[in-house]
């Protein structure tokens, strides 16, 4: 556990397989019930993020536009960023119990594209950690 918090129900590893096994699908659950529209508003992007799992790497779309944010399995074919993590990297990052910045200059987060992205896709989503 980075930073010696605590994992939470409102994981998204939790109940989904192995404790660090995060599902695609699990994953999209977690970010559509911690979206923060108020923060996307005025917003209109397209970010992917890869989830490099055991089982395989996994694609999510990232569609925010006006306060709305639409998820689609597989990827986006045109996105302004790429975010390139390990799934509990991410899924850390995104709880607030991992520094994103740090992770990027340990190579554990890449980023392709528009970097200036990776505070504004942060602080869409509530933090659980």
């Amino acid at each position: 556990m980075a930073g010696g918090r605590s994992r939470r129900e409102s994981d998204p590893e939790v109940g989904d397989g192995p404790s660090r096994e995060i599902t695609p699908e699990a994953m999209a659950e977690w970010l559509r019930a911690h979206f923060r529209p108020e923060s996307a508003r005025g917003l209109a992007t397209v970010v992917e993020v890869v989830l490099e799992r055991e089982a395989g790497d996994a694609r999510l779309g990232l569609q925010v536009e006006d306060g709305r944010l639409k998820i689609s399995l597989g990827g986006d074919a045109a996105p302004r960023a790429r975010f390139l993590a390990s799934a509990p990297d991410w899924a850390d990052v995104l709880a607030g119990r991992a520094n994103a910045e740090m992770l990027v200059m340990e190579g554990r987060i890449r980023v392709e594209g528009d970097g200036g992205l990776a505070m504004k896709v942060r602080g869409l989503f509530r933090r659980t950690g």
